[in-house]
């Protein structure tokens, strides 16, 4: 059950967690971070309060390196160093 207004936490099928986050007026609010199967953590997301990615994105390899980000305002990609 998703909570519309509130704190949330999905899980893989193996039980283990997958993604946390919050939902204001149902749309995403804050930091969200998504797990991969075995429980570390893979990429952390930020979302304004109309539920757009916006801020820096940031992904992790499974020692917890930071491999990756990227920098969104209000939904849009604004730069990828990545590439």
């Amino acid at each position: 059950v998703v909570d519309p207004n509130g704190y949330n936490r999905f899980y893989h099928s193996n039980g283990k967690i997958w993604k946390t986050g919050s939902y204001k007026n149902d749309l995403k609010q804050g930091e969200w971070k998504h797990y991969d199967e075995t429980g570390y953590l893979k990429v952390i997301f930020r979302f304004d309060d109309e539920g757009k990615q916006h801020g820096e994105q940031t992904g992790f390899d499974a020692q917890g390196n930071k491999v990756e980000v990227q920098f969104f305002h209000h939904g849009m990609l604004l730069s990828n160093p990545n590439k």
